[in-house]
């Protein structure tokens, strides 16, 4: 059985009640449980956790964000390991459910061709392609149901890991390592799926109506603890005095610098064309409303909902 077919099979099996991610997620109004699945304690460490402990031994508690940022993307880190999508990983993506989310996309691209004038190249640029799962499925639409499109197309995959397998690249698509949009002058549309809420984020607490940084530093059972300091940016109190309300006290909170440094690098890559960006989020009050106190960050192992 073929990833495609596994893709369509799960469609047949019983629903979950376990929702399918793996990074920023709403708020968890439980409290923490033990995972029955989380790895033992004698795991081996990680290339990423030797460097989260070298740098608190060097400098003391990090920002969570330095934290996330290691924990993540880090040459040995959670993206570069394992299989981390469908079944046999911690979530599911609508790319790994069925193919018909990249033929819907690829609908949608036809239609932004034909509004540009129907250019040649139309070059599909990918942020975060991942498994490059999204890209096969849009290509091979495009060549089985919309092949006049499919001539003009030009589909260039960017993700901070080299490509996964031979099938992506001899699916026709071109393969970038880069954490932003390092390219020019592109006719044609930027999309990403499921990136942006994935991107390292700082995250604070309020502490007598100011806001405090939330830092990792090194615990004395030899595990990580969270510790409270001035913010080690000013993006937190930009962010925060934007709101057109006060947040109390004890509220915990993310704030995520980082979607203007790529939505300008996406913008500076188009010369003409469309942004489609599909991810989780919300309006300020909603993101920052009592119920989130304790903030959106989720995690998943093995399609087990934490902390």
């Amino acid at each position: 059985m073929d990833g495609r077919d596994r893709r369509e099979s799960l469609l047949n099996s019983p629903p979950t009640n376990l929702e399918a991610r793996g990074d920023i997620l709403e708020s968890n109004p439980a409290a923490p449980f033990a995972n029955p699945f989380a790895p033992p304690p004698s795991a081996p460490m990680t290339g990423a956790e030797r460097e989260i402990r070298r740098l608190i031994a060097e400098r003391g508690p990090i920002p969570f964000r330095d934290f996330m940022r290691l924990a993540l993307y880090h040459p040995d880190g959670y993206y570069s390991g394992r299989r981390r999508i469908g079944a046999g990983g911690d979530y599911f993506t609508s790319p790994t459910l069925h193919p018909a989310f990249g033929a819907l996309l690829a609908v949608q691209m036809r239609e932004m061709w034909r509004a540009l004038g129907r250019p040649s190249p139309f070059r599909i640029i990918e942020p975060g392609a991942g498994d490059g799962a999204l890209a096969r499925d849009v290509l091979a639409f495009c060549r089985t149901r919309l092949p006049t499109f499919a001539r003009a197309v030009r589909y260039a995959a960017i993700d901070r890991s080299p490509p996964p397998s031979e099938r992506v690249r001899s699916s026709g698509v071109s393969w970038i390592k880069s954490d932003r949009v390092p390219l020019r002058g592109v006719v044609g549309c930027v999309v990403s799926n499921e990136l942006l809420d994935a991107l390292p984020v700082h995250r604070f607490a309020i502490q007598n109506g100011e806001p405090l940084e939330i830092h990792v530093g090194a615990s004395p059972d030899g595990g990580f603890a969270e510790t409270l300091r001035p913010p080690s940016s000013d993006a937190i109190g930009e962010r925060l005095n934007r709101l057109p309300f006060a947040l109390p006290d004890g509220f915990r909170g993310e704030v995520n610098p980082e979607i203007g440094a790529w939505a300008a690098s996406a913008s500076a890559a188009l010369e003409r064309g469309f942004v489609i960006t599909i991810d989780y989020g919300g309006e300020a009050d909603e993101i920052y409303a009592p119920r989130r106190s304790r903030g959106t960050l989720q995690t998943h192992y093995r399609h087990v909902a934490g902390s």
